[in-house]
């Protein structure tokens, strides 16, 4: 196994950007200073990074899969949009609920699974579910 990597605040922030308020660039920063800490103590599961021109996300799971935590960022010309989420593995019934609210929210089910942590196929027979229940379209 590889030595953990500590990531540095300008790893992801966009080097062009607006100006960011204090409040968002203190949160970031404390999430990355707790991953830093997570990765010297080698509590992280799996971490996943993408990117494109305008969004980059970093996913990062817990060692024993039931946590994550998902750091994105967008840019876009005159904007940069920060959120965090963290999630924990739900049981069946309060996962539904997410899961439903998540849907009427516009996401796609591969985002759901992402946040909800779980696979593309259990959001999808989530949503069957839902759907024989009368709770979504």
């Amino acid at each position: 196994m590889s030595t953990p990597t500590v990531i540095e605040p300008d790893a992801i922030v966009p080097a062009q950007q607006p100006i960011v308020d204090q409040e968002s660039t203190e949160l970031i920063s404390s999430k990355i200073q707790e991953l830093n800490s997570l990765l010297q103590n080698k509590n992280i599961g799996q971490v996943k990074y993408t990117a494109t021109n305008e969004k980059k996300c970093i996913s990062i799971d817990s060692l024993d899969g039931k946590q994550r935590t998902i750091i994105e960022t967008i840019t876009l010309p005159g904007l940069v949009t920060n959120s965090i989420i963290q999630s924990v593995r739900l049981p069946k019934e309060s996962r539904l609920e997410t899961v439903k609210r998540l849907h009427m929210e516009g996401k796609r089910q591969q985002q759901i699974a992402d946040i909800v942590c779980v696979s593309q196929r259990t959001v999808s027979e989530d949503l069957k579910t839902l759907r024989r229940k009368g709770e979504i379209r």
